[in-house]
């Protein structure tokens, strides 16, 4: 291709001085080699523009996950945590979302052994951060959860939004969000280091051994 161009580009200087000294017409050969040259320029602008748009695409979508991850605020506080923060309270944990409601027999029943899963996991050097997406009735109730349960919480205003994305949410809110879901409450999803789903943990239909279908060894889940 390199020999190519250099040939074309001799022929283009070439043409120029006929033309500067009174001949208008460009011979064959010329024309030929011009228009080849022509030819595989546009075919390895096509070839390399192919294979440079799957790596843009990656790079995109490796920004949009990473930016993917909720606001969150303090249970103790209930003061938003700051981006610092909320790195330092994350760094070298497995990190999941919940979501879950007070008024859910099936909630409550299931946190003692997520609690005990929590503990063990913290044991075994696998420590766990829960960012709780509340379905309780008000904010006030979803902050008392928060702090009951020691999660870090997505604001009560924005926790729609959270449920549509990873389709989860209660029934008791299909008038709002619609019956086209793939779960319930309680739901676990864990998180890789960039901010997106990793594993659906499927606590609703299995219970607590659908705990054990956590990857925890899985290093693109620990942050």
């Amino acid at each position: 291709f390199v020999v190519l161009l250099v040939l074309s580009l001799f022929e283009f200087f070439r043409v120029l001085v006929l033309y500067s000294s009174g001949h208008h017409t460009i011979p064959y050969h010329s024309q030929s080699m011009l228009l080849l040259t022509g030819t595989r320029l546009l075919a390895f602008q096509q070839i390399t523009h192919g294979r440079s748009a799957p790596i843009q695409r990656r790079v995109s979508t490796q920004l949009k996950m990473a930016s993917s991850l909720p606001s969150v605020f303090s249970p103790d506080t209930g003061d938003p945590l700051s981006g610092e923060e909320l790195t330092n309270k994350l760094k070298n944990k497995r990190v999941a979302l919940y979501f879950s409601a007070g008024w859910c027999p099936m909630c409550t029943s299931i946190e003692p052994d997520i609690k005990a899963f929590r503990e063990s996991s913290a044991a075994d050097g696998k420590p766990i951060e829960f960012i709780y997406v509340s379905s309780d009735q008000s904010e006030e109730a979803a902050l008392e959860r928060s702090k009951a349960l020691q999660m870090i919480a997505v604001p009560f205003s924005e926790v729609d939004a959270i449920k549509k994305q990873y389709n989860v949410w209660s029934g008791r809110e299909a008038a709002k969000l619609g019956t086209d879901r793939r779960a319930g409450v309680p739901s676990i999803v864990p998180l890789d280091k960039t901010g997106t789903e990793l594993a659906f943990v499927a606590t609703e239909s299995q219970g607590k051994k659908a705990l054990d279908t956590w990857p925890l060894d899985d290093s693109n889940g620990i942050w």
